[in-house]
């Protein structure tokens, strides 16, 4: 896809690493610049048209050529390129009960600061969770277990020096956690109710080759809280979390939410 801001560079002589170096723009900033994605300022319009040796109404008119460019780019490009498989089952084998599953069998997309998005390097992702559910007298139990896997030779094909060649090829983590409903035998609609959470995860499982794993993604959380409900919808939760790692640089950690479900 042709862009005037880029054949206007190219006709000056000028890379794209020079012209950041002489704007202080960013070469990321400057690629989606000419790709028309990311909307051009007046302070990058002026700085631009001084190195480009242009006047701004001129630059102003060859971005918004780029932009009905990449538009209509967007347009054809709109067809399903892509395709995943997801899933999710619950099961009710008991009055307050649930237990399922769900998993998600794709691709995440990798690109580059400046590719089309047809030539972004995909890899491979399945992710598949168990979960359950148990609710009697007051008692609240519940778990959660989580495992993701990303293809390891697409992480590898990015290069080492991608941000994402860092990212763990096998991630998993889960909780178990325990509450009761203090108001539970008082007939009002509120609840209040303490619990305790033990969660264990590890981002970076699995990595690619030559990447180190960092012990601080492998982590025990211990979080002992308390949850008010006003109303059915709304909660209010305080929390403490005593949070271990392998490089023995976890905290205790305070938390204070309000939420609102829908």
């Amino acid at each position: 896809m042709s862009t005037g801001l880029k054949k206007i560079r190219k006709s000056r002589g000028i890379t794209l690493k020079e012209l950041a170096q002489r704007t202080g723009i960013g070469v990321s900033t400057l690629g989606n610049f000419e790709t028309g994605r990311y909307p051009l300022s007046q302070e990058f319009l002026g700085k631009l048209a001084n190195e480009l040796l242009v006047d701004v109404p001129a630059l102003m008119d060859e971005f918004a050529a780029t932009c009905r460019e990449e538009v209509d780019y967007l347009n054809e490009a709109a067809n399903a390129e892509r395709f995943a498989l997801t899933g999710r089952l619950d099961w009710h084998p008991l009055l307050g009960s649930t237990l399922g599953f769900s998993f998600y069998r794709g691709n995440s997309v990798v690109e580059a600061p400046y590719q089309a998005p047809i030539s972004a390097t995909t890899i491979p992702t399945t992710l598949g969770e168990v979960h359950g559910e148990y609710r009697t007298q007051g008692w609240q139990f519940r778990a959660l277990y989580v495992r993701t896997t990303l293809g390891q030779a697409g992480i590898e094909s990015l290069g080492p020096s991608a941000e994402a060649y860092t990212v763990g090829t096998r991630q998993w983590g889960g909780y178990l956690e325990a509450g009761y409903d203090l108001l539970s035998r008082t007939g009002t609609r509120q609840a209040l109710i303490p619990f305790l959470r033990w969660e264990r995860l590890n981002l970076q499982q699995q990595v690619a080759a030559g990447v180190l794993a960092d012990p601080a993604n492998d982590q025990t959380v211990l979080t002992t809280g308390l949850s008010w409900k006003p109303l059915p919808q709304v909660a209010v939760k305080a929390d403490c979390s005593q949070i271990r790692n392998g490089a023995r640089t976890g905290r205790n950690q305070w938390d204070l939410a309000l939420g609102y479900e829908f």
